[in-house]
């Protein structure tokens, strides 16, 4: 009776890690799309500031550095505001091409390496669970499959260790 138990919680522990591991892919295509609304957002709010340092015949670092330097508190506070939005615009954008371009296998460790936490938070929050019927899911799933196999080989070699010790 316990080992038909035990091959139902075994079967039940490979289906649910392929289902979380396709999970995946899904995750950081959703937290791709975010990203990309970011840039976007971005993209449209430097380009009035260098629209802005065009038209008063400065380039976009010079127009900045005219708000940054400025004495007036109001007019600094700005110039800074522009210095980090053109800084996140660009660690944003180097992610994104990043994430892009990584193959499904390189994906997870760009993502990791790339994330950008605030992003993540509201990625997860929206997160819409689905399945990615594609060679990348396909992939990902079979990645579940082996570590519930060895999450499976080491609760087993633990649990005939532990028998053994009490018998």
């Amino acid at each position: 009776m316990t080992n038909w138990l035990y091959e139902l919680i075994l079967k039940g522990l490979y289906v649910f890690a392929a289902l979380l591991f396709l999970q995946i892919p899904t995750f950081i295509q959703q937290y791709t799309h975010e990203l990309s609304g970011h840039v976007a957002e971005l993209t449209l709010q430097i380009s009035a500031i260098e629209k802005a340092a065009q038209s008063g015949g400065k380039t976009t670092a010079e127009y900045i550095h005219k708000f940054a330097a400025n004495s007036d508190q109001d007019f600094s506070s700005q110039g800074l505001l522009m210095q980090n939005m053109l800084a996140r615009f660009k660690k944003l954008s180097y992610s994104l091409s990043s994430l892009s371009a990584a193959s499904p296998l390189m994906k997870p460790w760009v993502f990791a390496n790339q994330v950008d936490l605030q992003i993540m938070q509201n990625t997860a929050s929206k997160f819409q669970v689905g399945i990615t019927l594609s060679f990348e899911g396909l992939l990902y799933a079979f990645s579940g499959l082996v570590v519930a196999g060895m999450l499976s080989s080491c609760f087993a070699f633990l649990g005939r260790s532990l028998f053994k010790k009490v018998s």
